[in-house]
């Protein structure tokens, strides 16, 4: 499960409860408030690892992926290019 959290968030509280209770949460932290800010560079890649993660296993749901892509910033303008 994708999930943000920023630092500033009024309900922050409850979306600390809400990612523990996940099995595998995928948690992108940010300083803002109760808002989905824009993405600097790192959280894109951070971002973009996850979509990728989750298409590959999708792609295979009855076996593991072989490999988990280590991404990095020239990988990732060769995939968006």
């Amino acid at each position: 499960m994708l999930c943000t959290a920023g630092d500033n968030d009024f309900l922050k509280a409850h979306g600390e409860k809400l990612i523990e209770s996940c099995v595998d949460p995928f948690v992108i932290r940010h300083p803002k408030g109760h808002t989905v800010p824009r993405l600097g560079n790192l959280l894109c890649l951070r971002l973009n690892k996850f979509l990728l993660v989750s298409l590959i296993q999708r792609s295979a749901p009855f076996t593991k992926p072989v490999f988990s892509p280590l991404l990095t910033e020239s990988s990732i303008s060769n995939v968006v290019a």
